[in-house]
């Protein structure tokens, strides 16, 4: 490629090609201007056709969506819950805050609580709780399995027998009951597979008295519990937890589902909350700058009108409404409208100098909508790094705002031409009549271009300076996945995990499949004892920051129905020796409770699972205990069995993993694809990399506010760099673009600076201002997480402005001096 800047007519293949493009658009202004009409009804059709899709959005929160479907954790994931049913349950907390739950007024109300989830909850399996918690006992020869309040206490003596038999169980305390006594808590296991238009499951064989949402992993299966069955689910057991809610039985419920269900809703009504503010901030900036209603309405118009036909496509493609994609619409309401106003701008500074309407909009287009396609296909490539994202709903993102983004990028280049060429639209102002908000901004953009023609160096070394202070911190970032801590302080649902955090052993589950490979393979009493052993290790096993709250597997129950066989004698509570004992004794245990077995064992006893209970806090700290669990587990089974993990607590971890390695994969690949597209642009690769400058400082500097700010590396700060390098580059196009013609056209570097601040400057200021704006609006959120998103993000744009105002004309005006003296030094 050769270097911009000829005094001659533009002789480079590049610079040839942007002429061209340029009287393109000039003609395409032209047809607008006489057949605004047809282009008008066409994108009444488009989005039209598109809105009929949006009732098939959906919305997707849970712990599993944020890993792809192809991923092999999702997949054993998957797997598991098809031979072992659902494994997240909806936890109901009980607190006698005047003492301990064990008295008849408390243990009646928890009793109507049980029932009342059983009865009035949709799709409930199982409610698990004191009321029924498992009690093993023998008599004379017969094992008998009943519930633990199988007989209703009738005095105060028998309700202090019960408090001491529960207290020394190991299988109640931190499973129902916490070891104080003072919390008791339900569990909620709900049905595993949706049952919008599917048939029944039929019972899994060997259990056929047992109705059981299980089929074999390797048949074909229905889909599982989907949004809307979760909601209707969380919505009735609030219902019943608000009739027996009581000052004296006080009830707090967490849990995945009902996390989900919140993030849910939190999230549709965040994100319509959103998109009415940033359209209405919006507008009143459009009004106050510009004082036209043309300017407020027209890009406003466009904006919403792309926007719309890109949430349509998401319910014709399958993209689902997750916490990444929920920023989407105000996002590109708010590109939308920044590409409208650069197009109107130069349309207003031609009427100022006396232009009719059609010549106006001509200029508009050729001269600015090369420098808008261009911005339209940076952002595009910034936000469609994400695509490569391991993280599901950033990818997701990236799938689909860069659709958004060309959809915004053809209507403001289609429609809103035929739109001005329809509209009245007044004949301009003069420029000492203009509004006196775009004065100060013209005077801010002449002192800023000013001081980098004046002081190149200077300028530079304060950025370079803010760059290297800023990685430095940047060094210290901290990654984050912790779903919980979206929630505002004092949410009820943050309260209440902390809470079974701190009593009851937390409220995240890892599972532990136990694959023999063979059938009856678990009735090994070697098998087991080691099972056993393994359960008693993970149960000590502690981190800096997390420690195992409780283990449960099949040697509970072999053990509890060795004792009860044998005259309940503690000294029983042992895994029998003999093969054909054990064998024995779990048939009987299966002929008693089959529910119980079901839950645990497969049909013909040749996997079984360990259930890790472990408190739910920043999935950062989980890949340190899995290094520790994993090991340990593999070696105590040894050649017995295969030991994989599974469930939400491995799904939480595998996001830390991908955040790290997707915020390495997607801002690499978005700076090195823009860097090409800007040297392609530009017809330079020295003048292309130069202006990469200014786009990679803001990144870095927000990089290194973040940790000042003790934000971390999430799936939502993660968005950051990408999209604010999408939209840096859009200003410093403009402003190269408006460079390279003044730079042609006068041969002085310092007057090109001045044209170009004069006229793009204005432009560039505006929409940087409008974006920052709408990222703002962020900071209304109930959602910490957006909260911080929406911060960064302005603060990045901002930064990105200061860049473009400051570090691009110190830059072009060296490179413009050096260029001029090497041409001076040719031609002498």
């Amino acid at each position: 490629m050769s270097d911009s800047f000829q005094p001659s007519p533009p002789k480079s293949a590049i610079a040839r090609a942007h002429v061209r493009i340029d009287r393109g658009f000039a003609r395409w202004a032209k047809f607008s201007f006489r057949h605004p009409w047809w282009i008008i009804f066409c994108w009444i059709a488009i989005v039209g056709g598109f809105s009929t899709q949006l009732n098939k959005i959906e919305v997707e929160t849970s712990a599993e969506s944020f890993v792809h479907d192809h991923d092999p954790a999702r997949i054993a994931y998957n797997h598991f819950r098809y031979q072992f049913g659902r494994d997240e349950r909806i936890l109901v907390m009980v607190e006698n805050p005047s003492g301990d739950v064990f008295n008849l007024p408390f243990l009646n109300k928890l009793k109507a609580l049980h029932q009342a989830l059983e009865t009035d909850v949709p799709k409930v399996v199982a409610v698990d709780s004191l009321i029924n918690a498992r009690q093993t006992r023998g008599e004379a020869d017969q094992l008998i399995v009943e519930d633990f309040l199988e007989e209703w206490p009738q005095t105060e003596a028998e309700v202090a027998a019960l408090k001491e038999r529960a207290l020394h169980n190991p299988i109640y305390i931190n499973q129902f009951l916490s070891t104080d006594g003072r919390y008791a808590v339900l569990l909620i296991l709900n049905e595993t597979y949706s049952t919008e238009g599917q048939a029944p499951v039929d019972a899994l064989a060997g259990f056929d008295d047992i109705e059981t949402p299980r089929v074999d992993p390797g048949e074909s299966h229905p889909p599982f519990l989907n949004g809307r069955e979760n909601t209707a689910i969380v919505m009735a057991t609030q219902d019943v937890i608000a009739q027996h809610q009581a000052d004296d039985f006080v009830i707090s419920v967490a849990g995945s589902p009902f996390m989900v269900d919140q993030l849910s809703r939190m999230l549709m009504q965040d994100m319509a909350r959103f998109m009415l503010l940033s359209i209405l901030v919006i507008m009143a900036l459009l009004a106050f700058a510009y004082r036209r209603a043309v300017m407020v309405f027209l890009p406003m118009g466009v904006a919403v009108l792309a926007m719309t036909t890109t949430m349509g496509t998401m319910g014709v493609i399958g993209i689902p409404l997750d916490g990444a994609v929920q920023i989407m619409p105000s996002f590109l309401i708010t590109v939308g409208v920044g590409s409208s106003v650069h197009i109107f701008t130069i349309f207003f500074q031609a009427t100022d100098r006396g232009a009719n309407k059609p010549d106006a909009l001509v200029y508009a287009l050729e001269h600015s909508g090369t420098a808008i396609l261009m911005t339209g296909i940076t952002t595009l490539i910034g936000l469609a790094s994400f695509m490569v994202s391991d993280v599901k709903p950033v990818a997701n993102f990236g799938l689909i705002t860069p659709i958004g983004i060309a959809n915004t990028l053809f209507a403001t280049l289609t429609l809103l031409p035929a739109l001005i060429a329809v509209t009245p639209i007044k004949p301009g102002k003069s420029s000492n009549k203009r509004p006196h908000a775009q004065r100060i901004n013209q005077r801010i953009l002449t002192f800023c271009s000013e001081l980098a023609i004046r002081n190149p160096w200077k300028v530079i070394g304060v950025w370079v300076a803010l760059v290297l202070i800023s990685m430095a911190f940047a060094l210290q970032m901290n990654v984050s996945h912790a779903p919980i801590k979206w929630f505002p302080e004092g949410h009820p649902l943050r309260v209440a995990n902390q809470m079974l955090n701190e009593h009851l052993g937390g409220s995240m589950f890892m599972e532990v499949l136990i694959d023999t490979g063979k059938e009856n393979g678990i009735q090994d009493p070697e098998l087991l004892r080691r099972i056993d052993a393994t359960a008693k290790a993970i149960s000590q096993v502690t981190t800096e920051n997390i420690h195992v709250g409780k283990v449960t597997s099949i040697a509970d129950i072999v053990k509890e129905t060795n004792q009860a066989l044998h005259n309940n004698d503690p000294a029983y509570y042992t895994i029998p020796e003999d093969r054909a004992l054990l064998a024995q004794e779990l048939l009987l245990f299966e002929n008693s409770a089959p529910e119980d077995l079901v839950q645990i064992v497969d049909s013909q006893f040749s996997k079984t699972r360990m259930t890790v209970k472990i408190p739910f806090i920043d999935a950062v700290y989980y890949p340190p205990l899995q290094d520790k669990l994993e090991p340990l587990m593999a070696e105590m089974i040894g050649d017995k069995a295969n030991v994989s993990s599974t469930g939400l607590l491995v799904m939480t971890a595998k996001t830390i993993y991908n955040l790290i390695i997707s915020m390495i994969n997607s801002y690499m690949l978005s700076i090195t694809l823009i860097s090409l597209l800007m040297m392609l642009f530009l017809g330079s690769v020295r003048v292309g990399l130069l202006s990469m400058f200014s786009n990679i400082t803001p990144i870095a500097i927000t990089l290194g506010f973040m940790v000042l700010m003790d934000v971390p590396l999430d799936a939502f700060t993660l968005l950051i760099g990408s999209i604010a390098l999408g939209l840096a580059v859009d200003d410093t196009i403009h402003f190269m673009n408006n460079f390279i013609r003044y730079m042609n056209r006068y041969q002085d570097p310092e007057r090109a600076i001045r044209e170009t601040m004069a006229t793009a400057g204005e432009a560039m200021w505006f929409t940087s201002i409008t974006l920052s704006t709408g990222f703002l609006i962020y900071l209304f959120a109930d959602m910490t997480n957006l909260y911080n998103f929406g911060l960064l993000t302005a603060f990045c744009i901002i930064t990105a402005l200061l860049a473009d105002i400051l570090m691009n004309p110190a830059i072009m005006v060296l490179y413009g001096r050096r260029k001029l003296r090497q041409h001076q030094a040719i031609t002498q």
